[in-house]
């Protein structure tokens, strides 16, 4: 998934909890950029992957990873936080499994690095350094990604979520 459909997904999970009582963290424009910034946390390998395929091979595309994460910090920061950082994230990795296009992600990972996804995954598509993006290789990476009409309904579907649920938590 895109780095803006994980923004906005967050911000409907976040709306969620909310309505469900599990959180409830008022809304605030630093609360909301903090959602944003968390949504997008695990890919924070792809400032360094070289190539778009390697950016979900480590840790930070691991459930077990950040399960452990979400365990150690509710020890430090308050339980909402804790319980709201590690849905977000645990959804981030779910969108990944469901929507990625080039590689999975590594489920058991430190235990294995064999990476799962709900598609069929073509890691040659990820032959592409993610930081030119006006390369011949990202011109046909774009070009693959929109052929995956039903991935791309997914993703326009969390943002479009993800606009609606900002705009429910400014009316409220």
């Amino acid at each position: 998934m895109d780095i803006i459909s994980h923004g906005f997904s967050g911000y409907l999970i976040y709306l969620i909890l909310i309505k469900l009582s599990i959180v409830s963290l008022t809304p605030s424009p630093q609360i909301l950029i903090l959602i944003f910034l968390v949504s997008m946390l695990p890919d924070i390998d792809g400032l360094w992957s070289k190539k778009l395929k390697n950016h979900h091979k480590g840790f930070f595309h691991s459930p077990i990873f950040w399960t452990i994460i979400a365990i150690l910090t509710s020890y430090v920061v308050p339980k909402e936080y804790s319980i709201l950082f590690g849905s977000l994230i645990l959804f981030h990795l779910l969108c990944d499994f469901i929507t990625e296009r080039t590689t999975g992600i590594p489920l058991f990972y430190p235990f294995s690095s064999k990476e799962y996804s709900l598609v069929k995954t073509h890691p040659r598509w990820g032959e592409i350094d993610p930081k030119h993006p006006f390369s011949k290789k990202f011109k046909l990476y774009i070009k693959n990604y929109f052929k995956n009409t039903p991935l791309i309904l997914f993703e326009i579907t969390m943002n479009l979520l993800g606009i609606i649920s900002l705009i429910l938590i400014n009316l409220d």
